[in-house]
């Protein structure tokens, strides 16, 4: 145990001082929340120049249906379409409104020298279809005060019969949280999974690891590889987590509505039994990280170069790609037989199982769930074991799957 401790250690302290790590670790959250924060505070500190439209109104009907604001005003003139070109032509206005006579049925037309700003389009098109509505419920003998009568907002409430008691759904939070939780699984996976691999491959380019195993068993050297590594990605997360937790502090003021929803969000979590599903999350993203970087770890001892990791890395992330593409679709259905499945088989479970947690799992499916997940770990990580201590003094030849199942049943 003191070898493999020497050995998570190097691997987390090598990594964590590189250049690369540091400027990811602090570089990553203040973008996430410049991308966050920043068309926000530009919508709602707007400094841009005070928009003019003209409105050449030839049908006399729509004055002053478009209101002035503290962006935009309008302008109405009597005329045809030479008019509204004249009048854009000097360059007075943001655009000119060309209404033709019967815009009932004809084209409306916005002219102008610039790129029209969407919402102001959004907004006059809403203007014109809103007046013309009013219009044909006029000329279908409709009281137009119907259109107000009809706009009907009923309160939905959902709650959920649980152990004899009726108690308010938070099932919308929970599948939101799954499918966030799923991403993570899925992100993480991918970028330590791969890097576990890439290191493993460099070293044994270089022979270092003729020198560790010398000193250390090969399996203590694979698994402290994927301890380290895994230590590099939860220091990683939790400096992301802190910063944009802090950065939200700082900019609320800046996010108005945005912050707000966030607020709602996180006051709607008291409600739920945040620790055991924080329980379940971290035993799937565990589960699911020693599964995968044991195969990723294999396949990096196994081969000489980054070419040859191709044939062997595709059927180990497919099930993963899998798995989360048909998580976007089990939200829809998350008790059907196919999320069933997915939840069940260990390669797919720990993404799309999250998922479905949302939604009332009977506790017997997690369980199946869990425990075959950590039987296949088992299993996989033997195997991997095998190949990892083989493939490493492997040098000089491009390896098939039948020098790995070869390598799997050496008894040496």
């Amino acid at each position: 145990m003191n070898k493999l401790g020497i050995i998570i250690k190097r691997e987390y302290l090598s990594r964590v001082k590189q250049k690369s790590f540091i400027i990811m670790t602090f570089v990553t959250p203040f973008l996430l929340i410049l991308l966050m924060g920043l068309p926000v505070w530009m919508q709602t500190h707007q400094t841009g120049k005070h928009k003019y439209f003209a409105v050449v109104d030839q049908s006399k009907s729509l004055k002053n249906s478009f209101q002035n604001n503290e962006n935009i005003d309008f302008l109405y003139f009597t005329g045809n379409l030479d008019t509204a070109m004249t009048l854009n032509k000097s360059g007075n206005y943001t655009g000119v409104i060309f209404v033709p006579e019967n815009f009932m049925h004809d084209t409306v037309t916005i002219i102008s020298n610039n790129a029209i700003p969407i919402m102001a389009k959004n907004y006059i098109k809403s203007v014109i279809e809103g007046f013309a509505r009013i219009k044909k419920m006029q000329e279908l003998n409709i009281d137009p005060s119907i259109l107000q009568q009809l706009n009907v907002q009923i309160p939905l409430k959902t709650l959920e019969y649980k152990e004899g008691k009726l108690n308010a759904s938070n099932s919308d939070i929970l599948t939101m949280l799954g499918f966030i939780a799923s991403f993570l699984i899925y992100m993480f996976i991918f970028m330590y999974g791969v890097a576990l691999m890439k290191g493993t491959m460099e070293e044994k380019g270089d022979r270092i690891v003729e020198i560790i195993i010398s000193s250390a068993k090969a399996v203590e050297l694979m698994f402290g590889k994927i301890i380290g590594i895994a230590l590099v990605a939860f220091t990683q997360f939790g400096i992301w987590i802190a910063t944009v937790i802090v950065g939200l502090f700082f900019f609320k003021s800046s996010m108005g509505d945005s912050y707000v929803q966030i607020q709602e969000i996180l006051n709607s979590l008291s409600n739920i039994n945040i620790v055991g599903w924080s329980i379940l999350f971290l035993v799937y993203f565990i589960g699911s990280y020693l599964l995968y970087g044991s195969l990723f770890a294999a396949v990096g001892a196994a081969v000489d170069s980054q070419t040859d990791t191709q044939q062997f890395v595709l059927p180990i992330t497919l099930p993963l790609i899998f798995a989360f593409i048909f998580a976007q679709s089990i939200i829809q259905d998350p008790s059907g037989p196919l999320a069933f499945w997915l939840s069940i088989i260990p390669f797919t479970s720990p993404v799309v199982m999250m998922v479905r947690i949302g939604i009332g799992v009977p506790a017997w499916e997690i369980a199946l769930s869990i425990g075959l997940l950590i039987v296949t770990f088992i299993i996989t990580v033997y195997i991997a074991a095998k190949i990892f201590r083989v493939g490493l003094l492997a040098y000089g030849q491009k390896v098939t799957y039948k020098d790995l199942w070869k390598w799997i049943k050496y008894k040496g």
